[in-house]
């Protein structure tokens, strides 16, 4: 929500294109609806017109940044089946994006972040270009930490989760002796108070 309101913008998104929330991707949106992001996901996806053609232009890598008359003439937008079923009932006219993560980096997805305007404020332009350019070092660095810190997460949980199958009480402690975790059976024993 900062970055879309520190760009003018009113809309954003921060995505792991090829990878949903489910196969540990990202998707934090700002004033996007679920509504409009299951349209995209389930059938838009295939009409969108920025992404392969960034793809093509060969402009998606971590740094760069492109707004929508990058990508493609404004003749050409305007009369895709992305813009004037998708977009325009949102209110979106205009685009500017970036690459956090490429995929190359083990454990993270290839991440977007882009913002959008609406019918009624300007294109984006140079200047606003170069505040996202900016902006992307810090960003792709949060959302590094956001993924290591899900991995650590997710291995806590899976030490936890074996821990609780082990028959016999387990109880770690810290230097000082206090209780860190406890397993299930272990926490039994203490409710019992036995």
């Amino acid at each position: 929500q900062a970055v879309a309101g520190l760009l003018g913008a009113s809309q954003g998104l921060i995505f792991s294109h090829q990878a949903t929330p489910e196969q540990r991707g990202m998707w934090v949106s700002c004033r996007i609806s679920p509504e409009a992001t299951q349209r995209y996901i389930e059938h838009y996806h295939a009409h969108d017109t920025w992404m392969p053609r960034g793809h093509a232009l060969n402009v998606w890598v971590p740094g760069r940044v492109v707004v929508g008359k990058d990508l493609l003439p404004d003749k050409a937008f305007l009369n895709s089946v992305f813009y004037r079923e998708f977009l325009a009932p949102q209110d979106i006219r205009d685009l500017c994006a970036g690459v956090l993560h490429d995929g190359s980096e083990p454990g993270i997805p290839r991440v977007n972040i882009a913002v959008y305007r609406p019918h009624a404020r300007p294109r984006f332009n140079g200047a606003d270009k170069a505040l996202m350019a900016a902006l992307l070092p810090h960003l792709r660095e949060a959302t590094r930490i956001g993924f290591r810190l899900a991995e650590m997460e997710q291995a806590l949980r899976i030490a936890r989760a074996t821990a609780d199958t082990l028959l016999p009480a387990l109880v770690l402690t810290d230097g000082t002796g206090h209780v860190v975790f406890a397993n299930h059976p272990a926490n039994a024993l203490f409710a019992a108070a036995d």
